[in-house]
Parts: structure tokens; sequence; C-alpha cells
């Protein structure tokens, strides 16, 4: 006796890549089935989500244990400290090497002015001189003066 074999039907599907790019794939009827059922799965979830899209905080708490980090933060003021941030580091990118490595000993490495000094056997009037300086080329690069 030969083999029986099962004749299984091809749909051709709609699939959309994660680029967003739509192809045309064959598949069986049963995996037709089973994409359907997921796509109409994903577009109910939507509908259902786009109807509950808005959540207090109290019920965020209730369902996750959320807790804002500060409920008094003013976003505006983190916002223009975090810019203010990015500025003084791009100013600071502007300095020459030696300058930027000074920077970065004492307030990234948090080396003391003090043991700078001893380490780079220099006073520490030199020391706070230098430093008095490297303030007055980040304030000009940062008013615009100096590019």
């Amino acid at each position: 006796m030969g083999k029986k074999y099962e004749v299984v039907k091809q749909m051709t599907v709609p699939y959309t890549l994660a680029n967003g790019k739509i192809i045309e794939l064959e598949v069986s009827e049963a995996v037709a089935r089973l994409l359907a059922d997921f796509k109409r799965e994903d577009e109910n979830y939507r509908r259902k989500m786009r109807r509950h899209n808005e959540i207090s905080l109290d019920a965020l708490h209730d369902d996750t244990d959320f807790e804002p980090a500060d409920p008094n933060a003013n976003i505006e003021e983190d916002y223009i400290a975090q810019e203010e941030k990015y500025e003084l580091r791009a100013a600071i990118q502007k300095l020459n090497k030696k300058d930027r490595e000074f920077i970065q000993a004492l307030y990234y490495d948090e080396v003391s002015a003090q043991d700078y000094a001893i380490q780079k056997k220099l006073t520490f009037q030199a020391v706070y001189k230098r430093l008095l300086k490297i303030y007055g080329k980040i304030k000009n690069i940062l008013s615009g003066k100096v590019e």
C-alpha cells in the first residue's frame, strides 16, 4: 500500500516586517487562521487600550506599587538643569587637554585641590589660580565669547 498524503491548502497572507514593509507570505490554511486570530486579538487590545488610555497615579500605584520619585519635582527646572549640564560638559570639551584633565581630576575623580597639588608637585596657590583661569575660560565659552 502506498502512503497517503494530505493535501494542505496554501493561502497568501499579508505580513508586516519589523521595518514596516508589507510582504505576501504563502502559508497553510491553519497558519493563516492563527495569524488572523492574532491580528484580531491585537486590534481588540488596541481598542481596549484606547478606551482606557488615561490612568490615575492612584490606580497605577494600586496596580504596580508605583511611587513617583518626588511628587513635588519641577519637571521644567529639572530639564533646564539637565540642559545646563550638557552645555557645561560641551564647554569643558572645548578646553585644552591639560585643563580637561585638571577638571576631570578635581570634579569627576574627586581629587582634592590639596592632593592634586601634592601629586603634581605644585603649590596650593598655583592650583587655585589655575582653577580660577579655567573658570574664566568656561565662562567665556558659555557666554559665546570663545568658540
